[in-house]
């Protein structure tokens, strides 16, 4: 893997790596991180970049949120609270991030900074029930945070579950939502 990339907005995609419950984070045909379900179902999940390795576990059922540890310190990096109108990423370092859905209909999800200006966006790709992968665009400033590679992979990780709790029964269907053989 390479090291954490020099974002090019129109070059970040997440991608399906057939027959697994993986994903791989693309900047143009170079590979930064892996996000991977170790089981067909459940939501936890490791991901793995030259900058380090995570865990991520959802959490909670009325207001959910995700936790991404460190496998080298078992600290917690980040923690995204999920609420019906103010989502939040906290990172350990105590900035705090907006996330959220563009719209009702609109599949969607974009990171802003505590200011407002917009960092990530994220647009899912499905082929029928299947998640193949999302498009992320980013703003220029976007690309020298310290804080991108972990905002990249919390972000899809949520989606993903997301999804699967939309698309399939809740008990946790990661399989048939990356359509793994």
């Amino acid at each position: 893997m390479e090291p954490a990339p020099e974002v090019v907005a129109s070059q970040l995609e997440w991608t399906h790596i057939p027959s697994t419950h993986s994903y791989q984070l693309l900047v143009g045909n170079q590979h930064f991180a892996t996000l991977a379900w170790q089981k067909g179902s459940g939501s936890i999940a490791a991901a793995e970049s030259s900058e380090g390795r995570w865990t991520l576990k959802r959490r909670g059922f009325l207001w959910p949120g995700v936790t991404v540890r460190s496998v080298a310190t078992r600290q917690d990096l980040a923690v995204l609270r999920a609420q019906w109108r103010e989502s939040t990423i906290q990172t350990a370092d105590g900035r705090v991030f907006r996330w959220a859905r563009s719209g009702f209909k609109d599949p969607t999800w974009k990171v802003t900074d505590s200011a407002g200006k917009e960092m990530l966006s994220f647009e899912p790709r499905r082929r029928g029930r299947h998640l193949e992968g999302c498009a992320v665009a980013s703003s220029p400033e976007a690309g020298s945070d310290p804080a991108l590679l972990l905002l990249l992979i919390l972000g899809w990780y949520f989606i993903v579950i997301a999804w699967v709790e939309e698309h399939h029964d809740v008990t946790g269907a990661i399989g048939a939502t990356l359509g793994a053989a």
